[in-house]
Formats: structure tokens, C-alpha cells, sequence
């Protein structure tokens, strides 16, 4: 197959379902700010002294991918890592869920998020549970004008022909701001007609939704089914239109 840089403006829309990337994990640095417990709670002391969130960068565009690492004692799955408004006041876990840009539950480890759109201080906090919880811990960083913002959709992918069934296949993307945070990329069967979003929904075997990332990579995996399909790429999940595909070939399995 050959390579192909895709920016078409095509008709479509899907209904999906979904969220979060990896580069290398952050260098570890000491707590840059935690939350400063009650005196009597010696529990919450403890926490807030070791719980930490680390950042990839201190400094993002509007629509970067954000390489998070959260770390802290005894944190669940109901612990949760987002992006705050810096002028938001500190602790309140309700507060912060309350004002969210995007979030993801964690028990520690690399996630992904995603830098707000606007321009301005943000933190990156770590609350210890979706359920009446507490934040104990917070890393700021900023957003900057993009002084190259991306104009057209792509999708820049290479595929080896052909591909066996079952492989897991990786597309660097590039869309607009303009998109909805929904848009998404999936992979649909070359037969199905390109136009009609929903019918490709229907048709679709397998997606992920951008969640308002203006470049970066998505991950999907092959049909085990051999055949002619396109990976194709939609700026809404609600009454968008297909903005680019390429077509690749899968076969079975040895």
C-alpha cells in the first residue's frame, strides 16, 4: 500500500462510547503543591505529604496530549486525576469535580489527558475518591496560543500490506480545534458507503474518539476477518462528516 496524508471533506456521523497515550514517563521531582490536611486529621497527613502528580511539560497547546503521573498510598480506582481551573479553590473534591475540563480514575501510574482549548493556568489535580472525597495533591502548568494551529484533518499512517488479522495498527492524527471533543477514528469494512455516518456507525469494528486532542496517536486493532478496509476519520459523533480514510488490506492469521 502506499502512503497517504488524507484531508477530505467528506458526509457522515457516529455514535460512540469511549476515552485515553504514552511517551515517556515524567522525571520525578518533589511535590510542587499538596493540600494542607486539618491538624487533627494525622490520616490525611500522611497522604498529602506523599501523594504527588507529575507532568510531562510544564507548558502545553491548546489540545496537547498531557502525560500525567500519579502516584500516593492507598489510592482506589474511585481516585481520580483532572483538569482544573487554577482559580479554582483547592480541596474540595465536589469543587473540582464540579469544574472538570477532563478527568480519568486512577490508582497510581501513567495516564493520559488532554490541555484545555483556552488559553490560560490550569492544575492537574489528584482527589482521592469520586464519593465524598479530598484532593491531595496538584500540578500547575499553563496553555499558550498555538502559533501554528492545525488547519486541515490527517491522518498519516503507512500501512504494510498485508496486514494480518488481529494486529494492533497505530494512526498520528492531526484535527482541527474546530472538531467536537467526540470526533473519532475507526476502522470500517471498504464496502460500507462513505457519506452517511450512521451507517458507518453501524458498520464500524472497532473506534476511538480524539477526546478534543488537537494532534497524537490513536491506537486500534485489525479485524480477524480478512478484508478490504478503510481507517476512517469523522469530526463529530453527532452529525459530523467523514473528513479522511485509508484503505488497507487484512488477512487471516497463520
Amino acid at each position: 500500500m502506499k502512503y497517504f496524508v488524507i484531508g477530505l471533506a467528506l458526509v457522515g456521523t457516529f455514535g460512540c462510547q469511549q476515552k485515553p497515550l504514552t511517551e515517556p514517563p515524567a522525571t520525578t521531582r518533589s511535590p510542587v503543591s499538596a493540600v494542607i490536611p486539618t491538624p487533627d486529621a494525622s490520616s490525611d497527613i500522611v497522604a498529602a505529604q506523599v501523594a504527588d502528580v507529575q507532568l510531562d511539560k510544564e507548558t502545553y497547546l491548546p489540545g496537547d496530549e498531557m502525560q500525567v503521573t500519579v502516584m500516593g498510598p492507598g489510592l482506589t480506582d474511585s481516585a481520580w486525576v483532572g483538569v482544573i481551573p487554577a482559580n479554582i479553590p483547592h480541596g474540595s473534591e465536589e469543587d473540582n469535580d464540579s469544574n472538570d475540563l477532563g478527568y480519568i480514575r486512577t490508582a497510581g501510574g501513567i495516564v493520559s489527558l488532554v490541555a484545555p482549548r483556552e488559553p490560560g493556568d490550569y492544575d492537574a489535580r489528584l482527589n482521592d475518591s469520586d464519593e465524598e472525597g479530598k484532593e491531595v495533591a496538584s500540578r500547575s502548568f499553563k496553555v499558550t496560543p498555538d502559533p501554528s494551529p492545525v488547519a486541515e484533518p490527517k491522518m498519516l499512517w503507512e500501512p504494510s500490506a498485508p496486514i494480518l488479522g488481529g494486529s494492533e495498527v497505530v494512526i498520528e492524527f492531526e484535527a482541527p480545534l474546530s472538531f467536537a471533543e467526540d470526533a473519532w477514528i475507526g476502522i470500517v469494512p471498504s464496502a460500507t458507503p462513505h457519506g452517511d455516518e450512521d451507517v458507518n456507525d453501524k458498520a464500524q469494528v472497532g473506534y476511538v474518539h480524539l477526546d478534543g486532542r488537537s494532534r497524537g496517536k490513536v491506537k486500534l486493532i485489525v479485524p480477524t476477518e480478512p478484508g478490504d478496509y478503510d481507517v476512517r476519520m469523522y469530526d463529530s459523533d453527532h452529525e459530523g462528516k467523514e473528513v479522511g480514510a485509508i484503505t488497507f488490506e487484512v488477512v487471516a492469521t497463520p
